[in-house]
């Protein structure tokens, strides 16, 4: 069983090398966030040039309690995009995580990641001066579009091409993704070759309508470098035990921009369908080498502007559905959603009901088998303030402190009346 539990953390580290250092914990505004470089991801508003994050949770362990202290800090340009990111040590000194260089038009030019390396001794791990980095730099046409992406660890010497694109009538025509094989996780323990699922080559060709609309994608597999994660060179030194698979043959790194495709096949294609209104409302994959995917059918009905119905027919002809339904009260204003899961429709799975204030406070109710399951608050500003879980009959409450921006600069998370969680951000402004 121990080795069992071994080998899924082992495979868990090497399938994501990704860390979530998303510490306010409010839901992310797709509209404004332009993703984790972002400060709006950060749910900051203004000009922010600097936030200082202090988290402070207490933990039951074994029958006392514990609380633990982390601390990040990050730094911004004018335009909101992250220069700097920092997380604290043991003995609360900065340690630099993420360093990101932008042109004058805010396209990234240089990323680099930055790792602590840890060993054990004995039964505990310890941090060594070693770092381990990874690095992305990035080239761009006259159109500002990009071209070509580059990465490297602090294993390879140079870098080499990760991701390169082209382009016709102003919009992508290909994307290739070269030399997945390479080792890029700096974070665990497991060193894996890859991202842990796609270690083959691949290019991808998209088309369009005459509007402009995406309306197929295929996409190509290297077949010389057939090799997935269950077949990928894994070297772990976990305490005293090393494992390595029978898989040693790693191709070299590919540069060459004269790339023979002739060792490529079609592996799966997506067929995209539109309305008048250019709404999507088919989406359709086909496998043509593998089963690592899917292959089925989405086809989406709306209410108005909002996707309403969401269908899934799979090959194997199991249909699964995803129903909305809106009551819209003003400016779209979303007031209940039910979703069904395997079902025939009319048989409700999970619904949630909304009830607005005039001053733009809601109450959520959340229902399982037409039986209310959740209760949630949200203040004016859409911060979850009160959630009580009928389930099991708990209570979580959360008090906010916020700036002369808007800014939460305070938040109090407390279960059952005993606090549990308090985060403080400091934070200045050009």
């Amino acid at each position: 069983m121990k080795k069992v539990l071994l080998y899924f953390f082992l495979f868990c580290f090497c399938i994501s090398s990704s860390q979530s250092f998303y510490d306010e914990g409010n839901e992310i505004d797709g509209k404004d966030s332009k993703g984790r470089e972002h400060k709006n991801y950060f749910h900051l508003v203004g000009d922010v040039k600097e936030v200082e994050v202090i988290t402070e949770r207490k933990s039951k362990i074994d029958t006392t309690n514990q609380k633990f202290i982390s601390k990040h800090k990050r730094e911004f340009n004018i335009n909101g995009y992250m220069l700097k990111e920092y997380s604290a040590q043991q003995d609360d000194s900065l340690f630099l995580n993420k360093q990101n260089t932008f042109d004058n038009k805010d396209n990234p030019l240089l990323k680099s990641e930055y790792a602590i390396r840890w060993i054990w001794i004995k039964d505990s791990m310890v941090s060594t001066n070693e770092i381990n980095s990874y690095h992305e730099k990035y080239t761009y046409d006259s159109e500002n579009k990009l071209l070509t992406k580059y990465q490297k660890t602090n294993k390879q010497k140079a870098f080499y091409i990760s991701e390169r694109y082209s382009y016709t009538h102003g919009k992508l025509f290909k994307k290739e993704n070269l030399n997945n094989h390479i080792d890029t996780n700096i974070y665990s323990f497991a060193m894996c070759r890859g991202d842990g699922y796609y270690l083959n080559d691949f290019a991808t060709e998209y088309e369009y309508n005459k509007s402009g609309y995406l309306i197929n994608t295929k996409k190509y597999i290297d077949t010389l470098q057939s090799v997935r994660y269950r077949d990928t060179l894994v070297t772990v030194n976990f305490r005293d035990t090393i494992i390595k698979n029978r898989k040693t043959s790693i191709p070299l790194i590919r540069e060459d921009r004269k790339l023979d495709f002739s060792n490529f096949i079609l592996e799966y294609e997506d067929q995209f369908q539109y309305d008048k209104q250019n709404r999507m409302i088919s989406e359709k994959t086909i496998n043509h080498y593998n089963s690592y995917h899917s292959e089925g059918e989405i086809i989406y009905d709306y209410f108005g502007n909002k996707k309403q119905k969401t269908l899934r027919k799979p090959k194997n002809g199991l249909t699964s559905g995803n129903l909305n339904q809106y009551i819209i009260i003003r400016k779209d204003t979303l007031v209940h959603k039910t979703w069904y899961f395997n079902k025939k429709e009319g048989e409700k799975k999970l619904s949630t009901e909304y009830f607005y204030n005039l001053d733009g406070s809601f109450k959520k109710n959340s229902y399982s088998n037409n039986e209310i399951s959740r209760v949630q608050f949200y203040n004016t500003r859409k911060h979850l303030i009160e959630e009580r879980d009928l389930r099991n009959n708990t209570l979580r409450q959360i008090n906010y402190k916020y700036d002369k921006n808007g800014n939460v600069i305070e938040k109090i998370t407390l279960y059952n009346g005993v606090i549990k969680e308090k985060i403080t951000r400091k934070i200045s402004y050009y």
